[in-house]
């Protein structure tokens, strides 16, 4: 249970050569919450150079 919360009440931030797959929420009961769920994936890699695909899946 959240409660009272202010601002995003989950926040999800992936570095830039992650993958994410297969992340549920469920029975989530949140009360006097002002914010969303918010999930990121970082927009730039370490080394340019290097750049590898990023994707999320089934969130």
């Amino acid at each position: 249970m959240i409660y009272d919360t202010y601002g995003c009440v989950i926040k999800m931030r992936f570095g830039a050569e992650s993958r994410v797959e297969n992340v549920a929420f469920s029975n989530l009961i949140m009360n006097n919450a002002t914010g969303p769920i918010s999930i990121g994936l970082d927009s730039s890699p370490r080394r340019p150079a290097q750049r590898k695909p990023r994707w999320a899946r089934r969130l």
